[in-house]
């Protein structure tokens, strides 16, 4: 893909911290909109749910590309605090990408014939457990990170 590269300068540890928080945001907002479409569900607010569940996805979809092994030379990836890939396990996020892509950011022809039913809770755990194994990894390496960025949780 133009413009992607496999090598690129690792970051310093000013820019670490920096995206260390944007990545806190990505995580705690997929939080809030998983409980934002579960009321909006309960409410039956069509409106509500719709777009929660769109912050949702959007979200999980920023997550997933955080924990890939390569990316734009500015991208924020999990490697990046580790100095190497993060094993995680997202298969249903994973085996939904396409979907994912095409219902959030490509409006495509085939959109109207995708599903629109979503395993919200399933994102979650896939989610909160993917993020769980990266701190825990990171804690060895970067406690300051850990403690300054992620402990609102």
């Amino acid at each position: 893909m133009k413009g992607k590269s496999k090598a690129k300068k690792p970051p310093g540890i000013r820019a670490l911290r920096s995206g260390a928080g944007s990545v806190f945001y990505e995580w705690k907002t997929a939080q809030d909109s998983a409980k934002l479409t579960k009321e909006a569900k309960m409410r039956q607010d069509q409106a509500a749910l719709n777009a929660a569940l769109e912050s949702l996805l959007l979200h999980a979809r920023s997550i997933r590309e955080f924990f890939r092994s390569s990316g734009y030379p500015t991208d924020i990836l999990a490697r990046d605090f580790l100095g190497s890939p993060v094993r995680v396990r997202m298969p249903y996020i994973r085996r939904n990408k396409a979907r994912l892509d095409r219902r959030i950011v490509h409006l495509t022809y085939s959109r109207s014939r995708m599903a629109t039913l979503w395993d919200v809770d399933r994102i979650m755990r896939e989610i909160d457990d993917s993020m769980n194994r990266f701190i825990g990894r990171l804690e060895k390496v970067h406690p300051s990170i850990v403690r300054d960025r992620f402990s609102a949780l």
